[in-house]
C-alpha cells in the first residue's frame, strides 16, 4: 500500500474577564496532513487569528454594556503565499432586555483559483427578548463577494452582495415554540469588476428563502417538530 504523513499543530491563548477579553489561535497544517477520525475542513495553512473585546458596564440606566471589539486573521500556505486575510472591527450595545444592537465593517482578501479577491461589507444585527414569549432578530449584511460559479465561459469576478435574515420566536407555553425565519441573498455585477460585455448592476441571483419551524414538547421524553 501507500502511505503518507504530516504534522498539525494548534495553540490558543484565552483570557476572559467583565471587562477585557482576548484570545490568540494558532493553527499550522501539513498538505499531507489526515485524520480518518476527525473532520479536518482544510489542510496547507498557517492561520494566525486574534480577538480583543472591552466593554464598559455602567451602573443604572437601561445600557448594560458598550464597547468595541475586533477580529483579525490571516493565513499562509506552505510557499508563503497569502491565502487569507481579515481585518473586521465591531461595536456592540446591550441593553436591559435583553437587546444587543451591531454594527460591523470588514475588510478582506480571498485567494481563489490563483486570483486574490478585495472584499468588504458592513453588517448591522439587532436582536431582542424584551416580553418573554418573544424574540425578534434581523441581520443585514452590504458589500462585495465573489461570484463562483458564473456562466459558462466567464472566470469568476468580484460582485456586489447583499445578505439578510429575519427571525421571529413565539413560545405561547413552556412546552411550545414557533420559529419563522425569512432570508434573503442577493448577486448583481458591479461597476468595474463586471466581465467583459456583462452590464453592471445586472441581477446573477436573487434568493428568497421562508422557512417555519414548530416544536412540541409533549412530556420530558416526547417531543415532535414540523418544519
Amino acid at each position: 500500500g501507500t502511505g503518507r504523513s504530516g504534522p498539525a499543530y494548534f495553540a490558543e491563548l484565552t483570557h476572559s474577564g467583565r471587562h477585557f477579553s482576548y484570545y490568540a489561535r494558532y493553527v499550522d497544517r501539513s498538505p499531507d496532513f489526515d485524520s480518518q477520525v476527525g473532520f479536518i475542513p482544510r489542510v496547507d495553512i498557517r492561520q494566525i487569528e486574534q480577538f480583543a473585546r472591552y466593554s464598559w458596564r455602567p451602573r443604572g440606566g437601561r445600557v448594560v454594556s458598550f464597547g468595541p471589539f475586533g477580529l483579525a486573521l490571516v493565513n499562509w500556505d506552505r510557499r508563503g503565499r497569502v491565502q487569507d486575510w481579515q481585518v473586521s472591527p465591531h461595536f456592540t450595545i446591550e441593553f436591559k432586555g435583553p437587546t444587543q444592537l451591531v454594527v460591523n465593517p470588514s475588510k478582506s482578501l480571498e485567494l481563489f483559483r490563483n486570483r486574490e479577491f478585495r472584499k468588504h461589507s458592513t453588517t448591522v444585527f439587532f436582536s431582542t427578548e424584551w416580553l418573554k414569549w418573544l424574540t425578534i432578530s434581523g441581520t443585514y449584511r452590504q458589500g462585495t463577494g465573489v461570484n463562483y460559479f458564473p456562466a459558462r465561459g466567464l472566470a469568476p469576478f468580484l460582485a456586489n452582495s447583499i445578505d439578510g435574515r429575519l427571525g421571529l420566536t413565539l413560545r405561547p407555553t413552556p412546552g411550545v415554540r414557533f420559529d419563522q425565519t425569512y432570508l434573503y441573498s442577493r448577486l448583481t455585477t458591479g461597476a468595474g469588476s463586471a466581465p467583459p460585455g456583462v452590464p453592471a448592476s445586472a441581477s446573477i441571483f436573487d434568493n428568497h428563502l421562508l422557512r417555519a419551524k414548530l416544536n412540541y414538547q409533549l412530556t420530558r421524553e416526547l417531543s415532535l417538530r414540523l418544519i
